[in-house]
């Protein structure tokens, strides 16, 4: 005796995006660890300004921001550059397809 089965294809695909910039995670840590960002942008060693525009979203990460950055809140500098990546490619798809709905 054989059973078939019938496969059924799902999507795993949401039917919205996140527009989620590292630079909210970012907040979330600095909030964390009770520094801001003049203090975190010392221990990273980079400039306030470059730490401000990564918070605001006008800049993306670079891998050797990244790095840095890790060395002060242990998050994967490999995590974070998925994140931003994430967050400029589902930006451009939101520009391409404003209907499209964001959480």
């Amino acid at each position: 005796m054989s059973v078939v089965v019938e496969k059924k294809a799902y999507s795993a695909s949401p039917n919205y995006i996140t527009l989620t910039p590292v630079g909210e995670t970012l907040s979330e840590k600095m909030f964390e660890m009770g520094i801001d960002a003049t203090e975190f942008a010392k221990r990273c060693e980079l400039p306030e300004e470059t730490i401000q525009k990564l918070l605001k979203a006008e800049i993306p990460l670079s891998q050797e921001i990244a790095k840095k950055i890790e060395t002060v809140t242990w998050m994967s500098a490999d995590l974070l550059l998925r994140l931003d990546e994430r967050y400029y490619r589902n930006l451009a798809f939101h520009k391409d397809h404003p209907d499209y709905p964001v959480l």
